[in-house]
């Protein structure tokens, strides 16, 4: 089909629809959770903010200094591969990145100055593409602080098991947050800033060094509104990486040890954001926005130890260097929504293999770099989405149309004019249908119908390795759900999905080649409940059941998705009594690891704060239970020493024991 013919199907699904509701078609168990939700649960780190949002596990990857791993409907989404992040309409996926495809590091957010969050489940939703296979996580800040003024806060933390004392001395958690909306004659502004220290309780500090601020300025316009923002991360950190399990059982690690205790690295991002929104005076609205961003990361990580080199040793050091620029504009009239996007990606993405972070001559069979590459992707994309009302059924269709090309350019001397060069270019276009049909079974009832296709893009690195081949792997999903609201107190959803995803060329950095993952199905339900039973408490709780069908990844392609998360279970009550609340939270975990391996996690937290006019205290205590359950395992092959045999074990990083956090507030208004 021609390009110019799938324009023309766009123009013409366009004229179906007359609802004004501009929300994006997701499934019924979709998610929104607000500020006032977020002020009564844990929220003092990124993870925190993830781990309360229903449908998503998110995993410490070694110790917390990465990118957390996300689990959601059945995909291990890794760093971001299958989950779409965008904050304030800025994407955070980053294509070819050098640890991950799609990596995307939530955290550069600061928790107080978060908005609301919201999941949108399956890849319904025509305003987004790449990496939405799983669905898309919403993320908004706040434009001013709720009655202006300002406030700042300080956390402490601490391990409460072991010795206390000198745990304490040796080992920091400290969280200093600001917040601040200037009275202005016209508009709403807000300055936030964050520093913080973290070590963890590792045998070896983490010393997680991080600061982030931000700004905002939003001037309203007659009619609509114009939308400045800026923000700044910068981290750096050691981590202890993943540990055989073999080793602790035998007692020669500890459960907080480090194999190579030179793992960790630093990181950087920065980005700058406009946004406009008017109307005409035929009522439509009009929107355009553009972003840049500048993103830096030096990561080194060593899982398989003396594996591939048993003198030096296997880290591996992992630099992208990128910029990524942008632009999203909109129309929207009588439930039509046309917009346009372009995205492009310039990074420089090298892999060097190093002992304790000083680079060496030999990458294991060649000379160093290991790779070395200038990738540049361009990503620009087309779509619809309509809404109609149909003797109360409420149809949406929707279409998109993405043009993706990408330009590997090798920068390493000794392959750019060889036969393993990786300089390559390619291009491929991919046309994604979609159909939401909601019917009301009555004035508390509603069903609803998803369906549709999406697609993830493949590494740079991968598609210039193999001419494009499978490049977009297509993904087709759909969703039968149902939502009940029998009072304003109460409110239920439930979902069966199923998807079902191409074969495609994956790219694992650690061995720089590509491997074909071969297609998979995955299938489950879903439920969602929130009730307000009294007045003073309110109550939650949501389930996911997973399971996937296909061949399994063997090999390095193993490496590329090896979990699978099978259930996923979270449960809340919240208690209030005028300034005062406390809240228990308990998540449960079962994943695959492996084809006969499963492992389970349960972490319940406990948070009680009290308001007494300007000051807040809020307390919080992490693993109540103070289970030693592992937080992420893989498995994977290593040799714990020189000396020792190389062998396929469980790489693990256990869950942080019973700790407790304290905060001081001071709200200015």
């Amino acid at each position: 089909m021609s390009v110019l013919t799938r324009l023309a199907i766009v123009c013409l699904l366009a004229r179906v629809a007359h609802a004004d509701d501009d929300a994006p078609l997701a499934a019924a168990t979709s998610t929104t959770i607000d500020r006032a939700t977020l002020d009564d649960a844990p929220n003092g780190r990124p993870i925190d903010l993830l781990r309360d949002l229903p449908g998503v596990y998110a995993l410490f990857v070694a110790g917390g200094g990465q990118a957390d791993r996300l689990l959601v409907r059945g995909y291990d989404a890794r760093q971001g591969t299958e989950l779409n992040i965008v904050a304030d309409g800025v994407p955070m996926n980053a294509p070819g990145h050098a640890v991950d495809h799609g990596y995307a590091n939530t955290h550069v957010l600061i928790p107080d100055a978060i908005q609301s969050l919201t999941l949108l489940e399956g890849p319904y939703a025509a305003r987004y593409g790449d990496f939405a296979t799983a669905g898309t996580l919403e993320v908004r800040t706040l434009d001013a602080i709720p009655g202006g003024g300002a406030q700042v806060r300080l956390t402490s933390g601490s391990e409460l098991a072991g010795p206390l004392l000198s745990r304490r001395l040796r080992r920091l958690f400290y969280r200093l947050t600001g917040l601040a909306s200037p009275d202005l004659s016209r508009g709403r502004a807000l300055l936030a800033a964050e520093v913080g220290i973290a070590d963890g309780p590792y045998t070896n500090p983490q010393r997680m060094r991080r600061g982030a601020m931000m700004g905002t300025y939003t001037l309203p316009l007659d009619p609509g509104e114009l939308r400045l923002h800026v923000d700044f991360f910068s981290g750096r950190y050691t981590e202890s990486g993943l540990l055989p399990e073999d080793e602790v059982r035998a007692g020669r690690l500890g459960a907080y040890s480090a194999e190579d205790p030179t793992q960790g690295g630093d990181t950087m991002r920065a980005s700058a954001s406009v946004a406009l929104t008017t109307r005409d005076r035929h009522g439509a609205v009009w929107h355009l926005d553009g972003y840049l961003v500048k993103a830096s990361d030096r990561i080194f990580t060593n899982h398989s130890i003396f594996l591939r080199d048993a003198q030096n040793g296997d880290q591996l050091e992992h630099v992208d260097d990128r910029t990524t620029y942008g632009a999203h504009a909109y129309y929207r009239r009588s439930g039509i929504r046309i917009g346009v996007q372009a995205r492009a990606d310039d990074a420089n993405v090298g892999l060097w293999h190093d002992q304790r972070r000083r680079r060496l001559d030999a990458c294991f069979e060649v000379d160093n770099p290991c790779t070395l590459t200038a990738a540049h992707v361009r990503d620009l994309a087309v779509y619809v989405e309509a809404k109609r009302n149909w003797r109360g059924v409420a149809v949406e269709p929707g279409v998109r149309l993405d043009q993706l090309t990408w330009d590997d350019e090798d920068l390493d001397p000794q392959t750019a004019t060889s036969t393993k060069s990786l300089t390559a270019t390619a291009a491929r276009a991919r046309i994604s249908p979609k159909l939401g049909v909601t019917f009301p079974a009555s004035s508390h009832i509603a069903v609803l119908l998803r369906g549709g296709g999406g697609f993830r893009s493949s590494d740079t690195r991968a598609t210039a390795a193999t001419g494009a081949i499978r490049a977009i792997p297509r993904v087709w999903a759909g969703d039968a759900g149902i939502v009940m609201t029998p009072d304003a107190h109460v409110r239920a959803a439930a979902s069966a999905y199923a998807s079902w995803q191409q074969e495609e060329v994956a790219w694992v950095p650690d061995v720089a080649q590509a491997v074909t993952v071969p297609a998979s199905w995955r299938y489950g339900v879903e439920t969602r409940v929130d009730a307000h039973v009294v007045p003073w408490l309110a109550l939650d709780a949501s389930l996911s059941l997973a399971r996937r069908a296909g061949t399994t990844p063997t090999g390095l392609a193993a490496d590329v998705a090896p979990l699978f998360p099978a259930l996923i279970a979270k449960a809340g009550a919240t208690a209030m009594h005028r300034a005062s609340f406390v809240t228990l939270r308990a998540l449960g975990l079962e994943e695959d690891v492996g084809a006969t391996r499963h492992e389970n996690a349960v972490l319940v937290t406990l948070v009680a704060g009290h308001r007494w006019r300007s000051l807040e205290l809020d307390v919080q205590l992490d693993n109540l239970l103070n289970r030693s359950d592992e937080e992420l395992a893989l498995p994977g092959g290593v040799r714990p020493s020189r000396v020792a045999a190389a062998t396929t074990d469980i790489l693990a990083t256990p869950t942080a024991p019973l700790t407790g956090f304290i905060t001081l507030g001071y709200v200015a208004r």
